[in-house]
């Protein structure tokens, strides 16, 4: 071992500079970068050791982050590039809200994570972590040896059940076995769940005070004519998630005849367009933020429609031939 390597390992041993993210938050963003700066959104939304919020800004009744796409590199080493990339796909997920307000006087990009849509893809990671763990414990218990019980209780031979029923006898010392199965059931549950936050902790954290009431389901008030056209807007948009959130924003926009067939035609070109269908629709923003960012006035670029192959060589064919006949004729 030479002295370069020695003094590297005492360097990394007593540095302290590192950047702690959960995968939780990896998977739900989709990739590294966007992990990393939804995990530092989520610290900054985090209570300090006295219970108070870091957060200083508020607006539109909610608490806003305010920072500048520059200052990412040095808390989390987030280039302003890829900042503008990770942004835009944790809002098109519905993760987070982006808005423009001015900080210290200078127009500044505030944001606002949704907590009600995080919670949701954190309980979907739970509960498909705790579908796996059952899997996992049904095939264990598949190869399990069973225990034949006497009065005394669980002793004597121990049947092991193939394919064709029960057959073959061994020993084994049923507290042993016990330990053996507890052991490896903890095992497997510890491997899938020390990745993943629990649901329920967050849900805690996060909801409303004691003191507070519980909030009633929300109903947005929709007279007929705006309904009639919400549901036609809902049933054309490819991406049906965050209903509700949705209402919300085409009941501000609160739209005429005139504005709706203006976000009616808009967002057919938007289904045509060659980014919607780009991966099975993966770029398809949640309809709340299309509406909310006015996206039916954006210009797409419309998809390239298949080409007939045989016809193009059909018609090609027709006129070589016509060409043959005509030097034919001369």
């Amino acid at each position: 071992m030479n002295d370069a390597y020695s003094q590297f390992l005492a360097w990394e041993r007593t540095s302290s500079d590192n950047l702690l993210v959960k995968k939780t938050y990896v998977k739900i963003a989709g990739d590294l970068v966007a992990g990393v700066l939804l995990s530092q959104l989520v610290y900054w939304n985090m209570p300090d050791k006295y219970g108070n919020t870091k957060l200083r800004v508020t607006k539109d009744g909610e608490l806003w982050l305010a920072k500048k796409r520059e200052d990412w590199w040095d808390e989390c080493c987030i280039t302003p590039t890829q900042f503008d990339r990770a942004s835009k796909q944790l809002e098109e997920l519905g993760l987070i809200e982006k808005k423009i307000f001015k900080f210290d006087g200078v127009p500044t990009v505030h944001i606002r994570v949704n907590f009600d849509k995080l919670l949701e893809e954190v309980t979907r990671l739970q509960e498909e972590a705790e579908k796996e763990i059952q899997e996992r414990k049904a095939e264990l218990t598949k190869h399990t040896p069973i225990l034949r019980k006497d009065e005394n209780g669980f002793s004597g031979p121990i049947l092991r059940k193939d394919e064709n029923g029960f057959s073959g006898n061994m020993k084994m010392d049923f507290k042993e076995m016990g330990k053996s199965i507890t052991d490896t059931t903890t095992e497997i549950t510890t491997e899938i769940t020390k990745e993943n936050i629990c649901a329920s902790d967050l849900a805690e954290l996060f909801k409303p005070k004691a003191k507070k009431q519980e909030k009633k389901k929300e109903v947005i008030p929709l007279s007929v004519v705006e309904k009639d056209r919400f549901e036609e807007f809902w049933r054309l948009y490819p991406k049906k998630k965050a209903k509700l959130d949705c209402m919300r924003a085409w009941k501000s926009l609160n739209p005429d005849e005139q504005l709706f067939e203006e976000i009616m035609a808009g967002l057919k070109r938007a289904i045509s367009s060659k980014e919607w269908k780009e991966q099975d629709g993966k770029f398809i923003p949640y309809p709340a933020t299309w509406l909310r960012k006015g996206r039916w006035l954006d210009e797409y670029e419309e998809a390239e429609e298949e080409v007939d192959r045989w016809k193009v060589w059909e018609e090609r064919s027709k006129r070589e031939l016509q060409n043959m006949l005509k030097g034919a004729e001369k």
